[in-house]
């Protein structure tokens, strides 16, 4: 198994990744392989220890979702300024009476209820 080859060779392995309960659950796990020498340090054996993260993961996505939704309303606030300040450049330009007719003459295409 690599995983123990790194943690005989390095002595310490680690990784995390989803793992799966007895009862057939899922959940996000790091887990940490320490490699057991004797006195000689000559390989005795393994000590493994696995610690569910899942609440951190649920965390740590629920901020990364966050910050997109920020930076998501960010554009649009960025957009939407561009686009007022456009429509005012272009307001003070506008035939008044021209603009009033092509309203009516929507209006009379698409009447509201």
């Amino acid at each position: 198994m690599r995983a123990l080859a790194v943690a005989a060779q390095e002595g310490r392995f680690e990784t995390e990744g989803w793992r799966v309960r007895k009862d057939g659950t899922r959940f996000w796990a790091n887990v940490v392989i320490d490699a057991i020498r004797d006195d000689r340090g000559a390989l005795a054996g393994y000590a493994k220890i696995t610690r569910d993260m899942t609440e951190r993961r649920i965390v740590e996505e629920q901020l990364r979702q966050s910050q997109k939704m920020e930076a998501i309303g960010q554009l649009t606030v960025g957009w939407l300024t561009t686009s007022i300040i456009s429509s005012l450049r272009s307001f003070r330009t506008w035939n008044w009476p021209s603009a009033a007719s092509a309203i009516k003459k929507r209006a009379t295409i698409w009447p509201t209820r």
